[in-house]
């Protein structure tokens, strides 16, 4: 028989399964749901929380989307090695004029 499982290890479990799960590839297709659907996907997430397998105060989908959206964008833009950093464009340098000094 397996030992028991402590319940920050089930939190663990349960983000790196059913949440990462429910929210696979969600920045592709996250705008196409409607309010129902979305309703639904949450709902899944207050039952878990509610069986005690994610804390009270785990964030929404929609937060949680959100914050790995701000995060791949974060990480593409300010990682060199990045593989998206290409097809972001270049940032703007701003030339200042003061006579025929010029400050970059």
């Amino acid at each position: 028989m397996a030992p028991p499982v402590s319940i920050p290890q089930m939190y663990v479990v349960t983000r790196a399964t059913l949440v990462s799960q429910l929210l696979y590839a969600s920045l592709a297709w996250w705008g196409y749901l409607k309010a129902d659907e979305r309703n639904r996907l949450q709902s899944v997430i207050k039952k878990t929380m509610g069986y005690g397998s994610l804390r009270r105060s785990f964030s929404t989908l929609d937060e949680l989307r959100e914050n790995s959206n701000e995060k791949l964008f974060f990480l593409s833009r300010y990682n060199p090695n990045h593989v998206l950093l290409r097809l972001l464009p270049q940032p703007l340098t701003s030339v200042i004029t003061f006579g025929n000094v010029h400050i970059v």
